[in-house]
């Protein structure tokens, strides 16, 4: 192979690399109709104390009507993988804020905010509202890819697991 060849090469590869890691794939671990789990808590307050969930949980991107990542990064014992083991429903919504320009004026960063609800089923109890925020990189790299905090997956993931479980409501 001629020098050029191994460049062109290289960059497909690395421009694949960069794709597939930002590829936004969503939830895969479950396995089912997910329609009838978007559901509305019955009061818009928490009403219980302190924050729980109740079984298996099913993780629901709400802005975009499919199963979220978080919901893979869930643990075995915690995450739902079929219908009938779905105890919690959490419903996650995150937005992008604007957060400050890393070169005056040129390039802008933006924070990255999820909010998460849990609603007990079949009784649609409020279990728990949890949120959290990401904000973007410290430095910029070119050409300016990394502006945009990521989603705080992992760390909604683990508020998850370690709420105390109650055990599934009958149904």
């Amino acid at each position: 192979m001629r020098p050029l060849e191994i460049v062109v090469v290289a960059a497909v590869v690395a421009a694949g690399v960069l794709v597939w890691s930002r590829w936004d794939r969503g939830g895969a671990a479950f396995e089912g109709d997910i329609a009838a789990f978007f559901v509305a808590p019955k009061e818009d307050t928490v009403s219980v104390a302190p924050f729980q969930r109740r079984g298996r949980v099913l993780v629901l991107d709400a802005d975009n009507l499919r199963v979220d990542g978080i919901h893979d990064r869930l643990p075995e014992t915690v995450r739902a993988e079929t219908p009938d083991e779905v105890g919690t429903v959490a419903l996650v919504k995150c937005t992008e804020s604007f957060s400050g320009y890393y070169i005056p004026y040129l390039v802008r960063g933006f924070n990255t905010s999820c909010q998460m609800e849990l609603v007990a089923l079949p009784s649609l109890t409020f279990l728990a509202n949890m949120g959290t925020s990401l904000s973007p990189p410290a430095r910029v790299r070119l050409p300016f890819w990394n502006r945009h905090a990521p989603r705080p997956e992992r760390h909604l993931a683990d508020l998850i697991a370690e709420l105390p479980d109650m055990g599934r409501e009958g149904r």
